[in-house]
C-alpha cells in the first residue's frame, strides 16, 4: 500500500484499538472503513469518520465525496482527525493490530476486518506493517452538524452538477471548534 493508505490505516486502527478496549467485539463490529463504508466507525444511531494526517502545521484532510460527510437521518456523525509525525519506536499498524489482539479481539475476525490489506493473515505481517511509525501529536474531534463547512456539489448549479461523476476536496479545519 502507498503510505498515505497506511497512514489511514493507522488511524482507523487507533480509533479502533480505543473503542475494543471498551468493548471487543462491538468495537470491531463497528468498524466499516475496510469495506469502504460510507463512514469509518458506524453504530445505531452515530457514526465515525476518521481522518489522518502528517499534516501537523494545519489541519486539512482530503474529503471524497459528500456522502464521507452526510450523515444518516436521525443519526450523529463526528470526524476525528489524528494528526501524525513519523517517530523511531513510534506506533506503527503492526503495534497496534497487536494492542487490539491484546484487548480481547478474536485473531480470526480481526484477521478477516484486516484481509484486504493482508491477505495471507496476519500471523506473520510483512515489513511494511512495522517500518512506518509514527507519534500522535493531535487528535481533535468534531461534530458533523449544520455549523460543519461540508462540500456540496450541488451547489455548483444546475449545468455543472450532472457533470460531476466524483468529487474530492481539500478541507482546511483550522479555526474551527472540535
Amino acid at each position: 500500500p502507498s503510505q498515505s493508505e497506511i497512514i489511514g490505516l493507522l488511524g482507523e486502527l487507533v480509533v479502533l484499538r480505543s473503542l475494543v478496549k471498551l468493548d471487543p467485539q462491538r468495537g470491531l463490529q463497528s468498524w466499516f472503513g475496510p469495506d469502504q463504508s460510507r463512514h469509518d466507525f458506524e453504530f445505531a444511531n452515530h457514526a465515525v469518520e476518521v481522518k489522518t494526517t502528517t499534516r501537523v502545521a494545519s489541519k486539512a484532510i482530503e474529503v471524497h465525496g459528500k456522502a464521507q460527510l452526510s450523515r444518516a437521518p436521525g443519526s450523529s456523525l463526528h470526524l476525528t482527525l489524528l494528526q501524525v509525525d513519523r517517530a523511531l519506536d513510534g506506533l506503527s499498524v503492526a503495534s497496534l493490530v497487536s494492542d487490539i489482539i491484546d484487548a480481547g479481539v478474536a485473531r480470526a475476525d480481526l484477521a478477516a476486518k484486516l484481509a484486504k490489506w493482508f491477505p495471507a493473515g496476519i500471523s506473520q505481517l510483512p515489513s511494511w506493517a512495522s517500518k512506518y511509525s509514527f507519534k500522535l501529536t493531535a487528535i481533535t474531534t468534531y461534530a458533523v452538524d449544520d455549523e460543519f463547512p461540508i462540500p456540496d456539489p450541488s451547489k455548483f448549479g444546475p449545468s455543472v452538477e450532472p457533470r460531476v461523476t466524483s468529487f474530492s476536496c481539500t478541507l482546511n479545519l483550522d479555526g474551527i471548534a472540535g
